[in-house]
């Protein structure tokens, strides 16, 4: 995998046609907010399958035109997988099976108490794992872990493998507690301190379920 973030494309992964309607477009508004926060980070909008590629409108395609179009766009063009887990269960484990065995890194986004499998969170190829409850959170995390990403392209201009992924070290906890992401959000917080305030406070306070 090269690590040409112009050539490839972040991908935003999450539930869209198993949602109902209502549902659905607000996914669909969210998602074009992460690919928003992909160009300001990486200069290169996400793909979201809603917008060029929708199964619901090229319904003429066969389940298989579209299973091996999608592949190809994950493992041919895709930067770094980004996993939303908007809803208690899904089908987006076929994604990221795809990006761990092709070299793509995965960011993943869980909503309020959603939970994924450890098998779908414990991938060689994971970045980060964010936990959010809204969307404003969602979309700084995705904008720091971005930050770290396009740090690790810049000082390693080398491909990308099993033996050499940028995975973060297993933490204790939720990453936002990682103090470095910590102050990295502070920082793009700083035009608004109350908010600031009210962030720091959430993610340095103990977990009480845990």
């Amino acid at each position: 995998m090269s690590c040409d973030k112009n050539r490839r494309r972040p991908y935003i992964c999450g539930p869209w046609t198993e949602l109902d309607y209502q549902a659905r477009d607000g996914a669909k508004t969210f998602y074009s907010k992460l690919t928003e926060i992909c160009e300001e980070v990486l200069q290169t909008r996400g793909f979201v399958p809603h917008e060029e590629y929708d199964p619901v409108k090229m319904a003429n395609l066969s389940l298989k035109t579209i299973f091996h179009n999608q592949r190809e766009i994950i493992i041919g063009q895709t930067s770094v997988l980004i996993v939303c887990s908007l809803e208690p269960a899904w089908s987006g484990g076929v994604e990221i099976a795809w990006a761990n065995e092709y070299s793509v890194p995965i960011v993943i986004l869980i909503q309020g108490n959603n939970k994924l499998p450890p098998l779908l969170k414990g991938g060689p190829m994971v970045f980060d794992i964010l936990h959010y409850d809204k969307e404003e959170q969602a979309l700084l995390l995705l904008k720091a872990s971005l930050l770290d990403l396009d740090e690790y392209y810049a000082k390693r201009n080398q491909p990308l493998d099993h033996d050499n992924p940028p995975v973060r070290p297993p933490q204790a906890g939720s990453v936002v507690r990682d103090i470095q992401k910590d102050m990295r959000q502070l920082n793009l917080l700083a035009e608004d301190p109350l908010a600031a305030a009210d962030w720091h406070k959430k993610i340095t306070e103990p977990d009480s379920s845990q």
